[in-house]
């Protein structure tokens, strides 16, 4: 498996998980497969660190806004929302960001960093729509998570396409190895290199750099 050439493009109606530490690579990855998916289907992009990657997409628009996503849904194949401070602090706002796409269908959803929307064990009804139920509306999602030793399991247990970048501690890398293989949770990438893992490989790939 690891001379194979395959795909690292999700397939249409999955989930996906991108995961890392800070300053692994995560966020070039997510923008890399942005554009190869751009222009195939609507793309929505939550951007809760406001990524200087995310700012220039092509055929993008960013609004800070949530209400503003609706004056501009159909103008643009891409919106980035980057939440002010106070809707960022608002979990039933973003888990309604969730919603909306679900009920939308027929458009990719990227969530930046996992835990502004899910912060419980539990996600709300849009996120866990989502994750669970997705498939169904033709509704991808993909996930960014530094830390998923403190995600809930809705994520991996939902996941097809697993992406994991370094990650140091140890329970973070039992967490992924548990819904994975037991590879992801012993050898460590090198820089910008990644693990990539599909539920139906007998084997991860050590993909990169990016």
């Amino acid at each position: 498996m690891a001379s194979t050439r395959v795909s690292l493009i999700p397939n249409a109606d999955e989930v996906a998980d991108i995961i890392g530490q800070n300053g692994t690579g995560k966020s070039y990855l997510i923008r890399a497969m942005i554009d190869v998916v751009n222009g195939r289907l609507p793309i929505y992009v939550l951007d809760t660190k406001d990524e200087k990657l995310f700012h220039n997409i092509p055929h993008s628009t960013r609004v800070t806004r949530y209400a503003d996503i609706k004056g501009v849904r159909g103008s643009y194949p891409v919106i980035v929302y980057t939440p002010t401070a106070r809707e960022l602090a608002n979990e039933e706002l973003l888990d309604q960001f969730c919603e909306d796409r679900y009920n939308e269908g027929n458009c990719l959803t990227v969530i930046d960093e996992t835990t502004q929307v899910i912060r419980r064990n539990q996600p709300g009804p849009g996120a866990l729509s989502l994750l669970s139920r997705g498939r169904g509306r033709k509704a991808p999602s993909w996930w960014g998570m530094q830390r998923p030793s403190s995600v809930s399991r809705w994520p991996f247990s939902e996941g097809k396409a697993f992406y994991v970048f370094r990650l140091n501690d140890k329970q973070d890398r039992a967490r992924v190895a548990e819904f994975t293989h037991p590879t992801l949770g012993g050898e460590k990438p090198g820089k910008h290199r990644f693990w990539f893992y599909r539920t139906d490989f007998e084997e991860p790939v050590m993909a990169g750099p990016i």
